[in-house]
């Protein structure tokens, strides 16, 4: 289900374009006073231009029935499932109130927007095609390259009484930008339609966000890579999570020598018992192995060893959400910078064990512990 097509397919998709300051030119030879393409001692001449925010108005004219039937079709079928999500969300219940937790507290308490999760977001009333594409461009066999202004190359454009050169290819075609176009047209009918009701937004608000919520229940995790946190349902219970998402290496204080170690993630299991919502030490979520873990087996949800260091203490007259976050924080800490040699570690890297990680070669940058 989408809305009409736009026009995009009409101007770039058959023939070859221009685009100067958001204004469209198709190749047409009897233009002589248009931009042209110099290319090999010839001039391929443009037609005379139209600019995308008139053609993006001609056609919500044009497609104003279709476009409102259009919207009406996705606002009642967002609204078709309302009982079934009611009913599934009733059944998870604890799962549902961790998972909200993490969510709304642990990883978006920091967001400045509204924590409600929008069915769409929304746009100015400016052009809205202008804002997908760069205001200069040639599109050549439906695929978009840039225009330097100002320079000359092999392949060149004379639009304004300015030379431009033919650049890059800028990694969109017609077809991407086509979908990519009909979403903010979906975007602006949604918008259009509920403007001024808003207890139909905020009911489909609450449907989307019980929807995403199901949908991280089904998949058994989640995770935000802007704010490095998340979630994971496994058999071993439910934990916020962190990521160390690239490898890093941990020196040896008293050989010297050095020892690589891959990708990691840092769970805090959290339970909830009755009203509270209670947490465990961290652990090491994935199959690892690690100075500080005891198994000298990869094995997953191992309780990362904290030495001396008292987690409760870090956390205490913290908020829940707080103490989740410096958990994950001081969990990952000790995995990447809490060994400094034989001293309250499970497996030093002294040990014999650990010379099939032992590397000489890397950037001292990658060293994460001294």
């Amino acid at each position: 289900m989408n809305p009409p097509p736009s026009f995009l397919y009409g101007f770039f998709k058959g023939s070859d374009a221009l685009l100067i300051d958001h204004t469209v030119y198709t190749n047409d030879r009897s233009c002589k006073n248009a931009p042209y393409l110099k290319a090999n001692g010839q001039k391929f001449y443009f037609s005379e231009g139209i600019r995308l925010s008139k053609l993006e108005g001609l056609y919500f004219r044009n497609n104003e029935t279709e476009l409102k039937e259009y919207g009406n079709k996705v606002i009642k079928n967002l609204l078709s499932n309302e009982k079934e999500l009611g009913e599934d969300y009733h059944k998870l219940g604890k799962d549902i109130e961790l998972v909200e937790f993490v969510l709304y507290n642990v990883i978006k308490k920091s967001k400045q927007e509204s924590q409600k999760i929008k069915i769409i977001s929304s746009h100015s009333n400016s052009c809205l095609i202008e804002s997908l594409v760069k205001p200069d461009c040639f599109i050549l066999q439906g695929k978009f390259y840039s225009l330097d202004k100002g320079k000359k190359g092999m392949f060149n454009i004379r639009a304004n009484n300015q030379d431009h050169s033919i650049g890059e290819y800028l990694g969109i075609n017609v077809e991407e930008l086509e979908q990519k176009y009909l979403k903010r047209i979906e975007e602006k009918v949604y918008k259009d339609l509920t403007n001024g009701k808003g207890s139909l937004v905020n009911k489909i608000e609450g449907l989307n966000k019980k929807k995403e919520i199901l949908d991280i229940i089904s998949k058994g995790e989640f995770y935000d890579i802007k704010e490095e946190l998340g979630m994971k349902i496994s058999n071993k219970g439910f934990f916020a999570i962190t990521r160390i998402r690239k490898p890093y290496i941990l020196k040896e204080p008293k050989t010297r020598k050095s020892y690589r170690f891959g990708e990691a993630s840092i769970g805090v299991k959290l339970t909830k018992q009755g009203n509270s919502i209670t947490w465990s030490d961290p652990v090491v979520t994935n199959p690892y192995i690690h100075p500080a873990l005891p198994s000298l087996e990869p094995k997953p949800y191992q309780r990362i060893c904290n030495g001396k260091y008292d987690y409760r203490r870090a956390v205490q007259g913290k908020s829940l959400e707080d103490s989740v976050r410096i958990l994950l924080d001081e969990g990952k800490r000790m995995i990447l910078s809490g060994y400094y040699g034989v001293d309250g570690a499970w497996h030093p890297l002294t040990e014999k064990f650990w010379e099939n990680l032992e590397i000489t070669d890397f950037d001292d940058k990658e060293v994460t512990n001294l």
